[in-house]
């Protein structure tokens, strides 16, 4: 039997290189030193040689590479010829759909690498296993082999560089631009307390009918409507369910009153006005996908095609999970996979992604404030989360003019303050406006 061919892909690693010759400055230092990939790690020769090439001038010359300049570095170098002639890198150019995708195209060309150095020590260890005296002590150097290819690929982030990002963003919050630490809600005072949302996993939850699907609605619009991106995962309800909610608050017009019929013109010209701005908003919506490995799939397609930069999802207890052989899994082990695969996704992904969860019958039957512990299903999902944030109804303020006194808890926070903050929410318009504090009343703690 002839030997597999190794690991490798000619596609990405043409959409690698001519990417990083569309956007030299940008792709040669993230496949040099974010992702540690030597030429190496390209398996075809013309493509090492011109890595290798751009690797050279990056420390030269940053500034200077583009496909003349290092056509002739390998004209020096003695390779040009060897590569196909300059007419190859005009077609790495022209077989390149946009470098925007260049990590992505480097991410695959890095994986295969990684794979190709897994089968190379491999052979080494089967080859020392028909050879050697005492299996015992062959075990003992086994696990060294492939501690070698980790530290081969994996690059290993300085302090300086993590404590440089870090004083950067918040030179920028004195400077009075919080874009630096996360996206803004829309609401300056949770903003203040959370710094927006950043990389991690977020968690919204509360009982039915409390409010967590119109905080989702209120940031993940208030975040489109500034050109950013966002894919949004409907499990519960269709998205025709949830955009009239952003309709009818944009609009101040009762949903009530557009269902039966009431609204009059003026109002539904505003509606129709509302809807042609939403219309324009970067929002791509999913409410097709109820397993998580396929929302994955589809959240990592929406990265690739449209950069999205915040993913939610509503809500986690009805996320179903594959198993291997079709198993039945209770809802812990379920939430506890779901939990654990969006987690990592918001890490590969560099994204926050937002998840509505429910809470426990025994905290709607209590008639209390949520606690960590009413998250419901599995414990994995405060372990897991970045922010928890609880929305109530303060049950000793009265409603105001259609208005409900809300709290926007933030029960859990990895860095930072934990602190509720009141919100009126007008639950006819899915709106949520800031309160004075204890919706102008003296707390019962006050003065005990």
């Amino acid at each position: 039997m002839s030997e597999r061919e190794l690991p490798h892909s000619y596609d990405a690693e043409v959409g690698a290189v001519g990417a990083m010759l569309f956007d030299p400055m940008r792709l040669v230092p993230v496949a040099l030193n974010k992702l540690g990939m030597p030429r190496e790690a390209f398996h075809d020769h013309r493509h090492r040689a011109i890595v290798g090439a751009m690797y050279e001038m990056i420390v030269e010359d940053p500034t200077g590479i583009d496909i003349l300049t290092v056509t002739q570095k390998l004209r020096v170098r003695n390779e040009l010829d060897q590569i196909g002639g300059a007419s190859y890198l005009e077609t790495l150019i022209d077989g390149t759909p946009t470098p925007a995708h260049g990590e992505h195209y480097l991410d695959i060309v890095r994986d295969r690498y990684i794979a190709r150095k897994i089968i190379e020590r491999t052979k080494i260890v089967l080859n020392d296993a028909y050879v050697c005296e005492r299996a015992d002590e062959l075990m003992k150097k086994i696990p060294q082999q492939y501690v070698d290819i980790m530290s081969d690929v994996i690059r290993e982030v300085p302090n300086s560089e993590v404590l440089d990002e870090v004083y950067s963003e918040w030179v920028a919050a004195k400077a009075g631009d919080l874009s630096a630490l996360g996206l803004s809600t829309g609401w300056p005072r949770l903003d203040e307390v959370t710094g927006g949302l950043s990389t991690g996993m977020y968690i919204v939850a509360a009982n039915p009918s409390q409010g967590k699907t119109t905080v989702e609605d209120n940031i993940s619009v208030h975040i489109a409507s500034q050109g950013i991106p966002v894919a949004r995962v409907q499990i519960d309800m269709k998205a025709k369910d949830v955009w009239p909610r952003s309709v009818c608050r944009k609009a101040g017009v009762s949903l009530n009153k557009l269902r039966a019929g009431h609204a009059r013109e003026d109002q539904m010209a505003r509606v129709r006005e509302v809807m042609d701005v939403l219309k324009t908003y970067p929002i791509y919506n999913n409410d097709y996908d109820q397993d998580i490995q396929a929302i994955c799939t589809w959240a990592r397609g929406m990265k690739l095609r449209h950069n999205i930069k915040l993913l939610t999802l509503d809500f986690i207890q009805v996320a179903t999970v594959s198993t291997p052989r079709g198993g039945y899994l209770d809802e812990n082990a379920r939430i506890t996979m779901a939990s654990g695969m969006l987690k990592r996704l918001s890490l590969d992904l560099d994204i926050p992604v937002l998840i509505l969860s429910q809470l426990s019958r025994a905290n709607a039957k209590d008639n209390r404030p949520p606690q960590l512990s009413d998250l419901r299903g599995s414990g994995s999902l405060e372990q897991d989360a970045k922010v928890v944030i609880f929305t109530y109804k303060d049950q000793k303020i009265p409603d105001e003019n259609n208005k409900t006194p809300q709290w926007i808890d933030v029960a859990k926070q990895q860095n930072g303050e934990l602190k509720a903050i009141p919100y009126w929410w007008k639950r006819p318009y899915f709106q949520f406006e800031a309160a004075p504090d204890y919706f102008g009343e003296v707390p019962e703690t006050v003065g005990a």
